[in-house]
This record gives C-alpha cells, structure tokens and sequence, in this order.
C-alpha cells in the first residue's frame, strides 16, 4: 500500500500523519526483509570453509563449477606511519598469485580517549561472470579489521544501483528529518525535491515513495529512507524489465546517494557468521617499513586526507 500524496484539505490532520508513521514503517520493513543473498548463505557452509583460518586464505564461488577456489587477500597501507595511528587501507583479494579479483579501501580513525571510527572507502570486484562472493569476503576482512579496534559500527554512502547488495549485506539507511510535514505543501514540497534528486529522465513523481519519521511528537519527510525506499522499487522494476540480476553501478551526483550503517543486531550477525572463517591472523599486521622520503610524503598526505 502507497502512501497517499494528495489529502482533501490544505491541512493534514494528527490521524494522517499517524496512518502514514504506521504505514511507513511497514513499507521500510518489507523492503528490507525482501533482500536476500544466496551466496551469502552459501559461503558460509563447511563446503565453503578455508582449509587453514587466519591466515589471509579464504574461497569464493566459481560460477562454472559452482564449487569453493582458494583467494588470498592481500594488505596494503595506504596513508600512515603505524597500525597504531590513523591510517587507511587496501584489502585485494587474488587468485593465481597476480589474478586480482577485488579490493576494499577503508580507514581507521584511532582516538585513544573516545570510541575508534571506521572510515568508508570504495570497494570493486571484478570477473563478476566468473566468480561469486568477492566483495562479501572482502567486506568480512574489513569487519574482522574493524572487531580488532572494537568498532562497532561501519557506515558507507551507497550508489543508488547498490542499495540492494548493501542491504542484503546487513547495512541500514540511517534515519533523517529533513522536512516537518505541518500541512499538504509542506508535504508536496518534501516529496518533489526527493524526485528531483533522484529523477533520471525514467522515473516519475509517481515512484516515490515517501517515508515519514518521527521526534519530539512531530513529522518529518525521511528524505534518505524516501530515497532508499524508492530506489529499492524502482531498482527492482528496471532489472526485471531489462532481464538483468542486477543493475550497473555508476557514478551519480552524490545528493542522490544513500548514508547506510551496518551495527547493532546485523553488525553482531556478522560476527557469528565468520566465526571458523576468518581470515586475518591473530597478530594481526606489522607495521610498514619505511623511508624518510616515504615517511614524509605519508605524513603530508596523512595531514591533508586524515
């Protein structure tokens, strides 16, 4: 069921905004719980365990076989002079030893008073027509790095073609209140400037679904869930017209994109998950060597991108 966009008076009464709360958060409910990845499932069967835990070997699917082919995930710091400081890095999964199939950018911001942050990155794959998987390893690499400095939380700004990956991997839309909703134009408005976002010459006023939150006892047009809700329909209706698994991800213009966040019950789901397949070792990494030349051209690039 729709929310509807048009009420018979300029006003819009306490009742319909309640209706709408309500209706809202069965509409977001449905979306998510529809979200469903196979391989996910699949990777974390004893068929698919490493023979040797943490010790950076893990498998993805081939899509030939269907069966597990052993990948190595490599490290590479990227910006930092120690493990023990703000750094980001660059985790690649290979195969063949030179046969690179993906790889997760990210940082670790280290505050020794306050909770460490994780800092999102980009992440690829490639070979998609081969193999199955990578990026569900490589995001698992990134939480076991992120258990180890006791981050709990791990946001990322998705591409809208992406939205239905991140949220079968567990990631949310954060919740917003961009606009109050005190009466019907304040609820037209909200709603166009949502499709102006995100309109591409195919979608229409008619696909936006709008999602209302609420605070403080007042209502507000959740634009970043209005965004995702939306995106996730229309996303899910292009790729059935077109007869594809999945749409092309590519860049758009960032206003359109949607703040995600993988914590609480689905970040501790992933903990269980990879418990017997992880693949980081216990000591973790050791601290880059380098030069005085490197040292200070890390440095200098450390102070200007964090």
């Amino acid at each position: 069921m729709r929310i509807p966009l048009i009420s018979k008076t300029t006003q819009i009464d306490i009742n319909f905004l309640r209706r709408s709360f309500k209706e809202s958060a069965k509409i977001y409910n449905e979306i998510v719980s529809s979200a469903h990845s196979k391989t996910l499932e699949e990777l974390y069967t004893d068929e698919f365990k490493p023979k040797n835990t943490k010790s950076c070997i893990t498998t993805v699917k081939s899509l030939f076989s269907g069966k597990p082919v052993e990948a190595k995930l490599n490290e590479m710091m990227l910006t930092g002079l120690s493990f023990k400081k703000n750094h980001r890095l660059k985790f690649s999964l290979i195969i063949n030893k030179i046969n690179e199939l993906g790889y997760k950018s990210f940082g670790i911001l280290v505050n020794k008073t306050k909770t460490n942050k994780f800092l999102p990155g980009r992440m690829e794959s490639y070979q998609n027509e081969e193999f199955a998987g990578v990026q569900i390893r490589l995001l698992q690499a990134a939480i076991e790095y992120a258990k180890r400095y006791s981050i709990k939380s791990m946001p990322l700004t998705s591409l809208l073609p992406a939205l239905k990956f991140h949220t079968m991997m567990g990631f949310r839309p954060i919740r917003t209140f961009d606009f109050e909703i005190r009466n019907q134009q304040d609820f037209k408005k909200a709603i166009e400037k949502c499709y102006y976002k995100i309109s591409d010459g195919e979608l229409y006023l008619r696909d936006i679904i709008p999602i209302i939150s609420k605070t403080n006892g007042k209502y507000y047009l959740d634009v970043n869930r209005t965004i995702y809700c939306s995106m996730m329909k229309y996303n899910e209706k292009t790729a059935k017209t077109k007869g594809l698994k999945a749409l092309k991800i590519y860049d758009r213009d960032p206003l359109s994109m949607v703040v995600m966040n993988l914590q609480g019950r689905e970040f501790n789901k992933w903990l269980e998950r990879i418990k017997g397949f992880e693949m980081i070792p216990d000591n973790g990494f050791s601290d880059p060597k380098f030069g005085i030349y490197e040292k200070f051209i890390r440095r200098w690039f450390s102070i200007i991108f964090g």
